[in-house]
This record gives structure tokens, C-alpha cells and sequence, in this order.
């Protein structure tokens, strides 16, 4: 469904009750305001970004044991004698594979890196 809202003098808009009922939104809600494309947008803003990135880049880890891969990393670290530099694991080459880090370490060692 489609509706046509109006700016006010205040430059204000009243967001339609079917928009409002079909987001969960109301009074004291905050919106997040962006332009894509010479186009307004207004998204809910998340009242819990955890909750809101929870699962984000899922698809990376199918097949991975978590606890696997964190003891193999684990046990790297103690292998070097140290724990990683943060950001690290962040080093890649201009085709996106995996480059020298700060520590002379190959990154990218992890899903999808």
C-alpha cells in the first residue's frame, strides 16, 4: 500500500496508521532517516542492535564447529607466544585474499576471511 503525506510549515510528517501498525511503531519511536538513490527512507531504528545483528553473514559459518575453530585459534596464539594485534586478521590484498599482517602472520585464516 502506498499513501502521499505532506510536509508541515515545522517541516514535519504525520507516518501514516497502516505504515505505523505494519512497523510496530509509535509515539517516542526513534526513525533512522537516509537518501538512497534521490530517494527518502525512513527504517525503525533498532531498540537492541544485538538483537538486530543477530545471524548477520550466518551463511559464512555453515559447516564450521565454533568451538573447533576457536580452540584452533586459541592454540595459535599460544603456539606464537602471544595473542593476535587487533585488526589483524583485517589484511587482504587488493583481490580480497588474504595478505601479510602487521605481526608477518598470513590472515584470514577463519571463515571467510
Amino acid at each position: 500500500m502506498e499513501a502521499t503525506v505532506t510536509l508541515s510549515s515545522k517541516n514535519q510528517i504525520v507516518v501514516p496508521k497502516f505504515v505505523r501498525q505494519q512497523l510496530g511503531i509509535g509515539p517516542g519511536d526513534q526513525l533512522i532517516v537516509n537518501v538512497e538513490k534521490e530517494e527518502l527512507v525512513l527504517k525503525p531504528k533498532p531498540k537492541n542492535y544485538t538483537i538486530h545483528l543477530r545471524g548477520l553473514h550466518q551463511h559464512l559459518w555453515k559447516g564450521v564447529d565454533s568451538k573447533q575453530y576457536i580452540d584452533r585459534e586459541r592454540n595459535s596464539w599460544k603456539e606464537n607466544g602471544k595473542r593476535p594485534i587487533p585488526g589483524d586478521h583485517l589484511a587482504f590484498d587488493l583481490d580480497g585474499n588474504p595478505g601479510e599482517t602487521q605481526s608477518g602472520r598470513k590472515s584470514g585464516s577463519g571463515p571467510g576471511l
